[in-house]
């Protein structure tokens, strides 16, 4: 559940997790490193450093190419470096060149990313390197080959930030929970009578922890939404998003409808009806699968709440009529988000 909460859920953790990934690759590179003398095995940390920031690509493949293609240029950033740190007219002349050069490629992507500024710092920290002779330096060259591979492997293999599936996942997962949450609602409606000791039950039992994974979910998915390099690349999360705040919502408004008012000055035919509806709906979520191109699929995408409209008609309760008329607008706000997010599933609505 620990690793569930840090890895799987919430990318605000991905600066935790990238902070890790960053030591592991630079003591991994210092251990293969650790026969080398002290100077060469700081070079290649620092580069293995350098290497793994700048990313921003957040679904597979692309990351991967972005990956290799930025330690290709990281590599000749630091070639470049070498070449000219003997002469400091050329070692001038070239981080100038290639200031604005890294400045000027920003604007194609890359205006949230470090990976320019990343490719002059190693330029210039190769042109500072405390070694008298550079041949030195190029003797060892393949140390800055090896941590540029090192901190590719790392970078997209080891805790690999893949919004796109985590979105998925995650949308998914939501669709569950509040298939689960149903059902917990739907059993407790089919109680023939709740005492105390139940009405406590229902404020601790997993209804809680079940609103708990939903609002993260929505929190974790927001986070990503809010990417600009992930939500302009996938612009039909931003709509989803929007649907599943507003089904969650109602969600929550049906649940503290519940708690407020509870179920007691129901009839067992309207608890029935009641209890009808929410399996119909629970039935619904669990069918519900988003692909991978963030189309939703689901099985039976609308339920008639024609008996329930009968039931609000033919002489509700005092006690009753509050808690019926918030659930027939969670149950109607279900509907019309479940159309907008898997619009050609849906039938159209009727109340």
């Amino acid at each position: 559940m620990t690793l569930q909460k840090l890895w799987n859920i919430d990318p605000g953790y991905f600066r935790l997790k990238h902070a890790i990934k960053t030591i592991v690759a630079i003591l991994f590179t210092l251990w293969i490193m650790r026969f080398e003398k002290m100077p060469f095995q700081l070079m290649a940390g620092i580069v293995c450093g350098f290497a793994m920031q700048g990313v921003i690509e957040k679904t597979g493949t692309s990351r991967i190419i972005q990956i290799v293609t930025l330690n290709f240029v990281y590599l000749l950033a630091f070639i470049l470096g070498l070449l000219v740190r003997d002469s400091a007219n050329a070692t001038a002349i070239a981080l100038i060149i290639l200031g604005f050069v890294v400045n000027y490629c920003r604007r194609f992507n890359l205006q949230t990313s470090i990976a320019p500024l990343m490719a002059w710092t190693l330029c210039f920290f190769a042109t500072t390197l405390p070694f008298t002779n550079t041949l030195d330096v190029w003797a060892h060259s393949y140390a800055i080959v090896l941590a540029l591979v090192v901190s590719a492997v790392v970078n997209a293999f080891i805790f690999p930030e893949n919004y796109q599936l985590l979105f998925i996942n995650n949308s998914n997962r939501l669709f569950r929970a509040l298939s689960q949450g149903l059902h917990h609602i739907q059993q407790h409606l089919s109680l023939d009578s709740v005492d105390q000791n139940q009405k406590q039950t229902f404020h601790t039992t997993s209804l809680t922890h079940t609103m708990e994974t939903l609002l993260r979910l929505l929190e974790s998915n927001q986070t990503m939404e809010e990417n600009q390099a992930f939500s302009q690349k996938n612009p039909l999360i931003s709509d989803i998003l929007l649907q599943q705040y507003a089904i969650v919502h109602a969600y929550q408004m049906m649940l503290d409808s519940y708690r407020t008012f509870g179920a007691e000055g129901l009839t067992p035919e309207e608890k029935a009806v009641l209890s009808n509806i929410c399996l119909q709906f629970e039935n619904i979520f669990s069918s519900m699968h988003m692909q991978r191109d963030y189309t939703i699929i689901s099985k039976s995408p609308f339920v008639s709440l024609a008996s329930m409209s009968k039931k609000l008609i033919v002489n509700p309760s005092a006690e009753s009529i509050l808690f019926l008329l918030n659930m027939k607008l969670g149950f109607n706000l279900f509907n019309q988000h479940i159309k907008r997010m898997a619009p050609n599933q849906a039938t159209s609505l009727s109340s």
